[in-house]
């Protein structure tokens, strides 16, 4: 890249020469003139930087004068409201009102952007994009998101449909356990079989059908202690009924099946 730079001279003028530089050391490539008064001095350089836009185009970003300021500037924080403006179209693209879900949306973007847990979400999203959740507003909206879960599924779905033009013919299953950080039972999180290696603690698990792209279309979540098989009917003989698919080819991670869908 081609700069301007100035140098004095031995006789106490100022050089102005077309540079660019090679293991940090400076290699003319035109010789501008040489100036004493401040006038001539800046006469130089600009005449530097047309030589530069004539002959390779190269613009400068800042002139002279609004590099010199640069040592001003302070460093206040960084956002990510470009990322937040083009998911949130995304997911209008996709079907999602986002004013009727916005908490939603606001969580699970964060999950994209900065996978946290959700207070540390709160905090993040303040930070980056002005938005202010308090902690009791965020446990009392996570407890009513059940309600929104065959809504967005239906959203999904249909976009998986419409947009990704797929017949929902194939797609792909897998089951994972997530344990939580106490040593209390109760009907929902119960010991079992866990892929974390923490048999002591209770678990849930939670099954997933995505498209053969990994677009996501259904869920559902089982005690801890339910067999991986089971889970899989159960999830498929949901999925079939809502969504009329006559032959579903399933691609699982699961051994052994106790039943055949056809």
């Amino acid at each position: 890249m081609l700069k301007v730079r100035k140098a004095p001279t031995s006789n106490g003028a100022t050089e102005v020469q077309v540079v660019f530089y090679k293991n940090r050391e400076p290699r003319v490539v035109k010789h501008i003139g040489s100036g004493r008064s401040k006038e001539e001095i800046k006469s130089l350089y600009n005449q530097g930087h047309a030589w530069i836009a004539k002959k390779t185009g190269q613009l400068e970003l800042f002139t002279e004068e609004e590099s010199n300021t640069q040592h001003d500037l302070q460093f206040l924080g960084a956002t990510h409201q470009f990322a937040y403006k083009v998911l949130e179209s995304v997911a209008a693209r996709c079907g999602l009102d986002v004013n009727e879900h916005r908490f939603l949306f606001d969580f699970s973007i964060m999950r994209l952007i900065e996978p946290a847990s959700k207070l540390r979400t709160i905090t993040l999203l303040e930070r980056y994009f002005e938005i202010k959740y308090s902690e009791r507003t965020v446990y009392r909206k996570v407890l009513k998101l059940v309600e929104k879960k065959q809504q967005i599924e239906e959203i999904s779905i249909k976009s998986a449909r419409e947009m990704l033009y797929d017949d929902l013919a194939l797609v792909l299953y897998d089951v994972t356990t997530l344990y939580f950080e106490t040593f209390k039972s109760d009907d929902l999180r119960s010991e079992g079989f866990s892929k974390d290696n923490k048999p002591q603690q209770p678990q849930i698990a939670v099954g997933l059908i995505v498209t053969r792209q990994g677009y996501p279309l259904s869920y559902e979540v089982y005690s801890g202690k339910t067999f991986e098989g089971n889970t899989m009917l159960d999830i498929l003989d949901k999925f079939i009924k809502r969504n009329v698919v006559k032959r579903p080819i399933v691609v699982a991670t699961i051994k052994r099946l106790e039943k055949i869908f056809y």
